[in-house]
């Protein structure tokens, strides 16, 4: 055995250190060949940028890996769809690390954002991961996925893809914790570049910066309320199941009421007039509930994909700004003492482009995708104040039926347990749609917020395109200035 390869064996239990500050990146083509990378990827990977540029990515792939893992990526994105995985990665030297990589569908390719994972679910995947390398060898990757799928719906999870969902917002809330108590970097970052080389870059850079700040703040905004459109998938069945069924019950309440004012003779008469009421109001309640149904099974068609589909789309451009903000703090902290060639500079600029595009495209398409559930939940929330309507004449019918089921005395005595059943449903009903109403205008408003910051953040992202776009332009000064330096020194 050669001492190389003796080494790496050694180093397979010792894992790299990186901090949760740092964020990373990569680029492939469409079959998986890298394309390009940020600086933290070289230097977690331990391979030379040189060694990397043109490698398949599975140059960094640890045998811990099981192979579903990387069936779920890469059937997902060639679907277009955004999907990531906890994966434990092998550096050159033996050593391995863990991220929560989140790939993305670009032109001709695809891009990966890397971040270090901290939370309890992170802590799940070691043992899960050896229970599919287990069933893989076993009986292939089918049995692995009926393993997997049987592990997550044991925690919760109805799909990889709510599991995914949860896992990248847990993470991305864990490091924010993290990261707002430590904002050394930001200081740091705030020098004075004024004389030094590649001065004008650096202002270029600091420009940037400063506009994924603003961005983050409207990014975090949005994040922040992810959890409203995962209450709204476990509500809508629910509410909409419960409503149809007091309809039912409240026109059985009717009909019973009905039979007993023809019993209770003269008596009745009265009480008959109240029940046919009942029963208009059950009618109503049945039209009203139709509807609700209707948009719930609109927005339940593929409710899980659908919804989550919103979730992620509302959750990865904070991640993508959080990126650009990395890789941009990431070349203020390039070495100064040199001009930067052109060569660094349009790598620079390519890598800037790419996450820039990514983000705008993302930013679009959570529009595109709020828009018909906004149309969703205005409907829904029509329908459930209708409803609290019908339930508030039931009440005014319920008392005055109590008052004379009371009046006429023995003959009265079914009724008032009719109206007392009746009083019961009203209670409850209306607890669980003022919830459910409250919910659907959380969602709204946090949709018309999103609406309304459309353009600002169209600005802030074509305010950070600009000047990474003219990059280049400044570079032939650099290298002029230098060749003129190069000369006076001969």
């Amino acid at each position: 055995m050669s001492l190389e390869k003796n080494q790496k064996l050694k180093a397979l239990n010792q894992e790299i250190e990186f901090k949760i500050e740092e964020l990373f990146f990569s680029t492939t083509d469409s079959t998986g060949n890298i394309l390009s990378g940020n600086d933290v990827f070289v230097k977690i990977s331990q391979y030379s940028r040189e060694e990397l540029i043109g490698a398949p990515h599975n140059i960094i792939r640890h045998p811990d890996m099981p192979k579903l893992v990387f069936k779920v990526l890469w059937d997902s994105i060639q679907a277009g769809k955004p999907i990531g995985a906890y994966v434990k990665n092998l550096a050159k030297d033996g050593r391995y690390y863990w991220v929560l990589a989140t790939v993305f569908p670009i032109p001709d390719g695809y891009l990966s954002i890397r971040l270090k994972p901290t939370t309890p679910i992170f802590n799940l995947m070691p043992d899960v991961y050896a229970a599919l390398i287990e069933a893989e060898q076993k009986g292939g990757v089918e049995d692995s996925l009926k393993v997997l799928l049987g592990i997550l719906q044991s925690k919760g999870f109805k799909s990889y893809d709510a599991f995914f969902l949860t896992a990248l917002t847990e993470e991305l809330k864990a490091r924010d914790k993290i990261v707002q108590k430590s904002q050394e970097r930001d200081l740091k970052i705030k020098t004075d570049f004024s004389g030094k080389k590649n001065e004008a870059l650096f202002h270029i850079f600091t420009e940037v910066q400063r506009k994924c700040v603003d961005l983050k703040g409207l990014f975090n905004k949005l994040f922040s309320n992810v959890h409203l459109f995962l209450e709204l998938r476990d509500n809508l069945g629910d509410s909409s199941a419960l409503i149809i069924d007091l309809s039912q019950q409240i026109f059985h309440l009717a009909m019973n009421a009905n039979v007993e004012s023809f019993r209770a003779g003269n008596d009745g008469a009265s009480l008959a007039v109240l029940a046919k009421e009942i029963q208009v109001r059950s009618d109503e309640m049945k039209h009203s509930a139709d509807i609700i149904l209707k948009q719930a099974n609109i927005l339940s068609e593929d409710s899980d994909r659908r919804i989550l589909e919103i979730g992620v789309q509302m959750t990865v451009p904070k991640l993508q700004n959080e990126m650009i903000d990395s890789f941009i703090c990431e070349m203020l902290l390039q070495k100064q003492s040199e001009p930067f060639s052109q060569k660094k500079v349009k790598q620079m600029q390519e890598n800037g482009m790419v996450l820039i595009n990514l983000l705008e495209v993302y930013s679009k398409k959570t529009i595109e995708l709020l828009m018909p559930l906004r149309i969703n939940i205005k409907e829904l929330i029509v329908c459930v104040e209708t409803i609290e309507t019908i339930f508030r004449a039931l009440e005014m019918t319920q008392i005055s039926g109590a008052i004379e089921s009371a009046r006429i005395g023995e003959k009265g005595k079914t009724f008032l347990v009719v109206f007392n059943e009746m009083d019961r449903l009203n209670k409850g009903a209306q607890i669980h749609l003022e919830k459910f109403r409250e919910l659907l205008k959380n969602i709204l408003e946090h949709v018309d917020d999103i609406f309304s910051s459309e353009n600002q953040i169209k600005e802030f992202l074509q305010a950070i395109k600009l000047p990474i776009e003219g990059m280049l332009q400044i570079t032939p000064s650099y290298e002029k200035e230098q060749s003129l330096v190069s000369a006076e020194n001969i």
